[in-house]
């Protein structure tokens, strides 16, 4: 596992966290590259991205017309499998809270699950954006794929 030394910071202590997931009947390759790449997340996700998650860990930014722009440093890659990063709560400058993107694949069926921990606060109108971004993964892997319920 890489690392990279982040800004100077601190990991929020607050008690909120959460974990969606969402499985899909997708190649591993092509989910992966929706949720790691700015062309598929300027898509689907994010109105504009700067930078692609990578080995080299370098920040990414992505901005929201209604909400401004954040950095977000990468803090774990491992290609197909997870990526973890930090990004700044809303509303503070020294705050930051944990996200980890996880992948698993059975039977051609990708499960992705998100999880953000140690936040005091989140902006409640980005992350449900996740899920479309999950399903609209399947489109980019072939015309004839759709989501699947998770269980």
């Amino acid at each position: 596992m890489a690392k990279q030394k982040a800004p100077d910071f601190t990991l929020a202590r607050g008690k909120i966290g959460f974990t969606v997931s969402h499985a899909m009947r997708a190649p591993l390759k092509k989910v992966w590259e929706a949720a790691t790449q700015a062309k598929h997340l300027e898509k689907f996700f994010v109105h504009k991205v700067r930078g692609d998650f990578n080995e080299k860990f370098e920040p990414v930014f992505w901005t929201w017309p209604s909400h401004g722009e954040f950095p977000l440093y990468p803090v774990a890659y491992a290609p197909g499998k997870y990526l973890e990063f930090h990004w700044q709560l809303y509303g503070s400058k020294n705050k930051f809270s944990h996200v980890r993107f996880e992948f698993a694949e059975k039977k051609g069926v990708v499960t992705v699950t998100i999880s953000e921990s140690s936040m005091i606060h989140r902006m409640s109108t980005i992350w449900p954006k996740c899920r479309y971004l999950l399903t609209m993964a399947s489109p980019l892997a072939a015309s004839n794929t759709h989501s699947v319920p998770v269980r």
